[in-house]
This record gives C-alpha cells, sequence and structure tokens, in this order.
C-alpha cells in the first residue's frame, strides 16, 4: 500500500519552468490547499498533514539532516550523526542517492518553495552537497545495509552446506543468495519440511527461494522465521 501511495504520488508531480543555468530541474509537487488557519504558526504535526506535504517535508528534514550530520562526520564523529538522523528519514537509499546525484553533476543544491496556498513557518529552504560528500555518503549507505534488520525478505540463492543433527527435526542450511545486489552467505534455520526440500535442492543443484527476516549478527547474514 506504501509503494502505490508513493507511485501515485510521482504520478502527479510534473516538470516546472526551465530556468537559467546548467543542471537545473524544476519539479512542481501537488498539495491540497489549506482550508482552516492554524493558530500556531510552527508546522503543522508532519502525522496531520496530507500525504504530498509529508513527502516534501520529510524529504527536506532528512536532507537537512544528512547535511548536519556530514558535517559532524568530518569532525571525526563517525556514524553518530547519521544513526540519529534516521529517525527524520535519512536512510542507506537517500545517501546512495544523493552520492550518485553527486558524482553525476559534480555537487547539487535542492531547494523548495513551500506552496502558497499551503504556507508554513518558512518560505523556502535550500540544501546542497558538495563532490566531496560523495564517498561519505556511499559508506554510510554501506553501513545502514550491513546493520539494518530486514522483515518478511524475500531471498533467491542456491544452498551452499547443510547441517542437522541426528536426533533433530530441524537443521541449518547456509545460502548463497543475492543481497544488496551481491551473492552472500546467509544462514537459516529451517523446519523439517523446508529443510527436507533444501536437501533436494541441493543434492539437485536447483535455486531455492527463502522468506524470512534478514539480520545482521556479528559478520554474518542470518535469516529468522525461515520459511
Amino acid at each position: 500500500m506504501a509503494n502505490k501511495e508513493a507511485s501515485d504520488y510521482m504520478q502527479r508531480v510534473r516538470l516546472g519552468q526551465t530556468e537559467h543555468g546548467s543542471f537545473v530541474v524544476t519539479l512542481l509537487a501537488p498539495v491540497p490547499p489549506l482550508l482552516q488557519i492554524p493558530l500556531d504558526p510552527a508546522w503543522t504535526p508532519l502525522d496531520d498533514e496530507p500525504f504530498d506535504r509529508r513527502v516534501t517535508r520529510r524529504l527536506m528534514d532528512a536532507l537537512d539532516a544528512c547535511r548536519a550530520a556530514l558535517e559532524l562526520a568530518n569532525t571525526g564523529e563517525g556514524m553518530s550523526g547519521l544513526e540519529r538522523a534516521v529517525k527524520v528519514g535519512v536512510s542507506a537509499n537517500l545517501c546512495e542517492a544523493v552520492a550518485q546525484l553527486v558524482e553525476y553533476a559534480d555537487g547539487i543544491e535542492v531547494a523548495l518553495t513551500w506552496a502558497r496556498t499551503r504556507p508554513g513557518p518558512e518560505a523556502y529552504r535550500r540544501v546542497g552537497f558538495s563532490r566531496a560528500d560523495a564517498e561519505v555518503l556511499k559508506e554510510a549507505a554501506r553501513i545502514f545495509r550491513s546493520q539494518r534488520s530486514r522483515r518478511d525478505l524475500e531471498l533467491f540463492g542456491t544452498v551452499y552446506q547443510l547441517k542437522r543433527d541426528q536426533d533433530e527435526a530441524a537443521g541449518l542450511v547456509t545460502l548463497k543468495a543475492l543481497v544488496d545486489n551481491r551473492i552472500q552467505s546467509v544462514r537459516a534455520m529451517l523446519d523439517q519440511a523446508s529443510y527436507s526440500l533444501a536437501v533436494r535442492a541441493h543434492d539437485r543443484k536447483l535455486p531455492v527461494i527463502v522468506r524470512g527476516n534478514l539480520e545482521r549478527v556479528g559478520q554474518r547474514w542470518q535469516l529468522s522465521s525461515a520459511e
């Protein structure tokens, strides 16, 4: 449902009037007008905003937080600032996307003017990233992906190793599966029926699809609740 909402929103975004200058892209992101004038001039709580405004606010908050965290990282704070910024929208996908744009355009600047029909406490916001930020952002994306837990994930791969004690019904399987566009070793504990299927796939050298919750445990990938 969330993906459909995002897809529908992107269908409503339009290219705006061209501007003078190199690599300037203007996007018009629609938002419903404000029908009730708030008594408090501060931002409306995010959960009370329409989806269209939540998108732009979340994006700019995340970019601002990302910019501030990069400044801290350059002073020796490491990942701490970026990890704290996760709650406002910083993610592996965001870091990677900004890094790719920065490398392609040799730096980027994102500026947003809030719609006059739905004003906020500020009229305009701008945040920029230089080429020097790209490597830090790519490394942050890599670390985020190595640490995060992913629920109800479907993995495609092959059975590499099998291990089951003689008196046990369940068994431990090591898969060679595609994780973050790389072939990785993933361990999973399977029940008797699933383990039997894994044995047959291993013997016949057939690929398998396994679903579960993927997480990093030490230096290993582990799939829990696997089936």
